[in-house]
């Protein structure tokens, strides 16, 4: 099933599993980092004075923040314009960068649409990667800074416009707190598979608020679609719940949901819409009949690809 010009949404949050295109086993990254402003990879760009200066290029980066080294990866298509739109994109529980990166799409979004993409790494909490959300015995670690240090060098050394955030599972719970306690960086966020900590939940009063799409499978095993309120941390809120918090904060109180069918293989999902009096729908949710844990990455194993819908969504709230 393919769909068109669809409005979508975002969240997602990981748990004992990592990320991937089909329920998160994907292979480590192992790829080599260079340091900031280092090439690795093809494009030269020479800024003229007074312009953005283009130091950084495609590829691996490391970034010295609150003691710790961290990484981020970077992806610019060639001829990016001033003021284009940079992607966040943050990667699930013991996965990192490089994985998310590849198996996206983002990257050729990026060169289709002309927006950069910027894939920050986590911080090992124990043996795995893990953003600070609660669950992962690492409160010390300040990630929403280190997120906002990412995207601020990214944006000034490159001359870019607004900002969207993704993640998927456990980078699809910490978009949910970046939304809740970032709000101007953040002009729109999706999250894949995620979900929104009880803990976050009580003190998110975001201002301005974003706009929120949320994609998820009902049939998830890993980011139970109901929720868990016993889970490490405090517990999270179901999908519907998750979504809703952003709703309320939004004043977006008319509901509807779509049902959309493929004749070929029986397959469905179901576009929740909650709009505004004006007849905005700041707040979406894609919910996937019997979808799993994974990110979606169209035919012919998925009915849509999250690349595109959020891109979607994106553009659609500007």
């Amino acid at each position: 099933m393919k769909a068109a010009s669809v409005l979508l949404l975002l969240a997602a949050c990981s748990r004992t599993g990592v990320d991937g295109p089909a329920d998160g086993r994907p292979p480590a990254d192992s790829g080599p980092s260079a340091p900031v402003g280092t090439d690795s990879g093809s494009s030269e760009d020479t800024a003229a004075p007074g312009a953005a200066p283009r130091v950084l290029q495609s590829g691996a980066h490391d970034l010295a923040y609150e003691g710790r080294e961290r990484r981020f990866r970077l992806y610019l298509p060639p001829g990016l314009e001033p003021g284009a739109p940079l992607i966040v994109a943050l990667h699930g529980y013991g996965s990192s960068a490089a994985v998310i990166e590849g198996y996206s799409q983002l990257n050729a979004l990026a060169d289709r649409q002309q927006v950069a993409v910027v894939y920050p790494e986590a911080s090992r909490a124990g043996s795995v990667r893990c953003w600070n959300v609660g669950y992962c015995g690492n409160d010390d670690v300040d990630d929403v800074g280190f997120v906002r240090t990412v995207v601020e060098l990214v944006q000034n050394d490159q001359g870019l416009g607004r900002t969207y955030v993704t993640g998927m599972s456990n980078g699809g719970d910490m978009t949910y707190r970046l939304v809740c306690e970032a709000p101007d960086l953040v002009a729109a966020a999706a999250s894949v598979t995620g979900c929104m900590m009880n803990w976050l939940a009580e003190s998110c009063s975001p201002d301005p608020v974003p706009s929120v799409l949320h994609i998820h499978g009902n049939a998830d095993r890993t980011t139970l679609w109901d929720g868990d309120p016993d889970y490490t941390g405090g517990g999270y809120l179901g999908t519907l719940d998750s979504v809703g918090v952003f709703a309320a904060l939004h004043g977006a109180d008319q509901y509807e949901a779509t049902t959309v069918s493929d004749a070929e293989d029986g397959s469905t999902y179901i576009l929740h819409h909650w709009r505004t009096e004006s007849g905005a729908a700041p707040v979406q949710l894609v919910e996937i009949d019997g979808g799993r844990h994974r990110w979606p990455t169209n035919a012919p194993r998925d009915d849509f690809s999250a690349a595109e819908l959020m891109w979607e969504f994106f553009t659609a709230m500007d």
